[in-house]
């Protein structure tokens, strides 16, 4: 098994993980393979402590970012959880609302159609017995 199999295998474990290839090969080509299956870095053999501090730097990094990329896609999915909660509450609300309005509106107006509150024809005013008296005489 070589180191790229070892890479590929603890990818498959664990894609967070971050690993350092070195070789003693100075290809290019294996270089370019390594990073493609998401090596952290690549050292060639004798590594030098500058090179390998470096890298290690690097390492640190990439896993820091990817923790952060985490808790802030974290964040992002409980608020808009939250939010969409939030929103599925107010279109209950708006709902039932809307409902007892609806209800509300159509008693309204059922009053307002219904004959004790529209206005009554009013019969002609009565005249007084005397008034009525007069005008029979008068005939």
């Amino acid at each position: 098994m070589d180191g790229l199999e070892v890479l590929k295998r603890i990818k498959e474990i664990d894609p967070d993980k971050e690993v350092i290839v070195t070789t003693a090969f100075t290809e290019m080509d294996l270089a370019i393979r390594a990073l493609q299956l998401d090596a952290g870095g690549f050292l060639v053999k004798p590594v030098s402590d500058h090179a390998l501090s470096a890298a290690l730097e690097r390492a640190k990094e990439r896993y820091r970012r990817r923790r952060d990329m985490v808790a802030y896609t974290t964040l992002i999915e409980e608020r808009w959880m939250d939010t969409a909660d939030e929103l599925a509450q107010m279109f209950h609300f708006q709902k039932m609302f809307d409902r007892k309005f609806h209800r509300w509106d159509c008693r309204l107006r059922s009053c307002r159609q219904s004959d004790y509150l529209q206005p009554q024809p009013r019969a002609p005013p009565r005249l007084s017995a005397s008034i009525r008296h007069r005008q029979d005489v008068d005939s």
